[in-house]
């Protein structure tokens, strides 16, 4: 319920005041472990309202709004997200993995088409994923086909962005760089 808060919509309109004109909304869901396939939502997770809520006013103020969906390990402290895929060992696990993110990452794209963000970001930080470009170019079509806006992936700076093969199937090369 934090998005929906009175002091969320304070901050977004004193975020205005910095001249800022775009806000990354992020959307967390969990896997379990990096050996996990499924993707859900937690109590941690913002509600669809939640998330409606704070792009109208995002838009009220005059900001564009990345939807930014994210995909964390909810009980493995010891990896991150960007080790996720590391764990697969056969086709069918990846398979289930895939038919889960497709399901998270489409219910996301569904609701930032219903409700106007700006620009959407198919993926982040999935660096043990991305070599596999088929599945991923299949994700990118699958949004494509729910939301008619510009797509970004969110990708690491530690080489993932130059590694990924797909960048065609966006809109935007995204860089995370924390140096």
């Amino acid at each position: 319920g934090l998005y929906s808060l009175p002091e969320s919509d304070i901050s977004l309109a004193h975020l205005t005041e910095t001249a800022a004109n775009w806000i990354g909304l992020i959307v967390t869901c969990y896997q379990d472990n990096l050996e996990s396939t499924q993707i859900s939502a937690n109590e941690s997770t913002p509600s669809d309202d939640d998330l409606i809520h704070v792009i109208g006013q995002a838009h009220a103020l005059g900001l564009k709004v990345m939807l930014k969906p994210h995909l964390d390990l909810s009980n493995d402290p010891s990896h991150w997200r960007g080790e996720i895929g590391q764990a697969y060992s056969t086709e069918s696990q990846w398979a289930e993995w895939f038919a889960s993110y497709r399901a998270f990452i489409e219910h996301y794209a569904d609701l930032a088409a219903a409700h106007g963000a700006d620009q959407f970001c198919v993926g982040c930080e999935l660096e043990g994923t991305t070599q596999r470009e088929a599945e991923w170019r299949a994700v990118a079509a699958g949004i494509r086909s729910r939301y008619a806006g510009p797509l970004i992936y969110a990708g690491n700076h530690s080489g993932e962005e130059t590694g990924m093969t797909w960048w065609d199937a966006v809109d935007m090369i995204g860089v995370d760089a924390y140096y």
